[in-house]
């Protein structure tokens, strides 16, 4: 089933400068996707996070281990991700979804696996007139599909706690760099101004004191 949202009516078009989608890029912690909640907050943005599937297939390993709804919200998006749980043997769900997406989906399977989902829900989005938001830009080829669709990959930076020490942390080349201060809606509208700067034709770099 699509996870694009459909609006309860046709948006308005968006200006002829809004860039056709967005991706965020940076170190783990840095608050991609605060930000692209935030993003999303108002239209014609939305989240379309490529670990949607990723996460799906982690809850129904919990669920299977008759683990309650809110604590695997919890170890999937919350403040149990980077705790080790005893279902994973002593791993975190951090750790999980991290060799899942990559170990498993990218080496095993296709290098492309999650990025046909994300191409085939971010279409959908376009389609209904919306701009989808990959909150987390890993690898070459999701920074690819971000700009097939005539997008702008953004970078964040400033902080982050998690060691870069899995491939999915290596991070990829920006179109252009936001430096995360304020509150997440005042980095929302930096990322937004330097996307738009972006598409118009230059990159940019900027920063919140």
């Amino acid at each position: 089933m699509p996870t694009c949202p459909q609006p309860p009516h046709p948006p308005a078009a968006p200006a002829a400068t809004m860039p056709a989608a967005v991706g965020l890029a940076g170190p783990g912690g840095v608050g991609k996707s605060t930000t692209a909640r935030a993003l999303a907050a108002s239209m014609p943005f939305v989240v379309v996070p490529i670990s949607t599937p990723i996460k799906a297939m982690m809850q129904a390993l919990y669920e299977a281990f008759g683990v309650d709804g809110e604590t695997i919200r919890r170890k999937l998006d919350g403040d149990l991700k980077r705790v080790p749980c005893a279902v994973l043997g002593g791993r975190t769900p951090t750790y999980a979804m991290q060799t899942l997406g990559t170990e498993w989906g990218r080496n095993l399977i296709a290098t492309d696996l999650w990025v046909r989902w994300w191409r085939r829900e971010a279409a959908d989005c376009v389609a209904a007139g919306l701009v989808p938001v990959n909150d987390s830009v890993r690898f070459a080829e999701e920074a690819d599909a971000v700009h097939e669709l005539g997008g702008v990959v953004v970078g964040l930076a400033g902080r982050g706690d998690l060691a870069a020490d899995h491939a999915s942390e290596h991070g990829v080349p920006a179109d252009a760099t936001v430096t995360v201060a304020g509150a997440p809606a005042d980095v929302a509208a930096a990322v937004l101004a330097v996307a738009l700067t972006t598409i118009g034709g230059s990159a940019g770099n900027l920063g919140e004191d």
